[in-house]
């Protein structure tokens, strides 16, 4: 009966009565799918890495612009070559506004000159907004269309010399170009070389501004700049100017005191009082003038500095703050209204 147990019909599974027959090539089945399924991506990876470290192991023997083959260091001495000319693009940019404030620190004399003259004049007549007499006065006391030619020759000569600058680099990179150029033989077909550079990225000046500069256009510049005359005498056709809010509401008391008689019987008292006064609407006029400039300096230079596409220097950047005024230091900052004149002293 032993002998014949495989004729008795059993109710378990094909598995279950063969499981030790299976399970040696079902482990396998499982492991090669395991083995694909996980493994081969990996060893995708490492064949890449393979590939680049083997190719950042090559030694370039030429560099390959535009599909030429030039000589290896060629893109090392263009990158001088543009490293050199925005050099001396800063160096002028920074002599320009060097000029400019040079141009703009002889008006300070003029300065007082005008303030004192407008206290004394606007103490008899009150000036209002947009008076001509106000603003001829301002242009010929200041000298503000001398200025203006200054400047407008001084425009016209970095204009020339930026346009110089790059049209020397430009030059230097044709030259770099044209002496470095392999002839195509089969020595030169035979070197290895590395990535192709598109010819245009050699003839591009980053300023850092956004806005590079493209050798290879049109090297002609025209620098933009708005004449001091229409930026300063904007503030005297402004009704709610510091020239008309402060220094007419003293005069216009001593006119009211004259005529209504409310002056009181401490007029030794009231008149010190005044002259002090004026001297606080001086010193305020003065400082709203003197910021009015520093204002319209750092107007030209931005602007200059935008049409040559080029960041406005350090020093162009931060305003003056300050300058003896009287015997006391002046800020350049306009002040707010709310300033309380000084107390006289006994």
């Amino acid at each position: 009966i032993n002998s014949k147990q495989e004729w008795v019909k059993q109710r378990k599974c094909f598995l279950v009565r063969n499981w030790k027959t299976i399970m040696l090539p079902l482990f396998m089945t499982v492991f090669m799918v395991a083995l694909y399924v996980f493994g081969y991506p990996r060893y995708q990876q490492y064949l890449e890495m393979a590939r680049l470290s083997a190719a950042g192991q090559v030694k370039i023997e030429a560099e390959l612009i535009g599909g030429v083959k030039y000589k290896l260091g060629t893109l090392k001495e263009i990158q001088s070559v543009k490293n050199n000319g925005l050099k001396e693009l800063h160096q002028l940019m920074t002599t320009a506004s060097t000029e400019i404030d040079k141009h703009f620190e002889e008006l300070n004399d003029s300065a007082e000159q005008f303030v004192t003259w407008y206290k004394a004049r606007n103490k008899q007549y009150p000036f209002t907004a947009g008076e001509t007499q106000l603003k001829q006065s301002f242009i010929s006391t200041l000298k503000i269309r001398n200025l203006d030619n200054s400047l407008n020759n001084m425009r016209k000569d970095i204009a020339k010399f930026a346009e110089e600058i790059l049209v020397s680099t430009r030059d230097s990179i044709d030259r770099i170009l044209e002496d470095n150029k392999l002839k195509n033989d089969e020595g030169v077909r035979q070197l290895k070389i590395g990535q192709n550079i598109d010819p245009v990225l050699l003839y591009e000046l980053d300023t850092g501004t956004g806005k590079n500069i493209y050798l290879k256009g049109d090297l002609r510049q025209q620098i933009n700049m708005p004449s001091t005359e229409s930026v300063l005498i904007k503030d005297f056709d402004n009704p709610d100017s510091e020239w008309f809010n402060n220094a007419s509401s003293k005069s216009m008391q001593n006119i009211e005191d004259q005529l209504f008689g409310t002056k009181t019987e401490n007029d030794g008292n009231v008149q010190e009082q005044d002259e002090e006064s004026d001297g606080a609407v001086e010193d305020r006029l003065l400082k709203h003038l003197l910021s009015m400039l520093y204002a319209c300096r750092a107007t030209i230079a931005e602007s200059m500095a935008d049409s040559l596409n080029m960041p406005l220097e350090e020093g162009s950047k931060s305003v003056k703050k300050g300058r003896p005024v009287n015997n006391a230091i002046i800020d350049a900052e306009s002040v707010t209204a709310d300033e309380k004149d000084p107390e006289p002293e006994d």
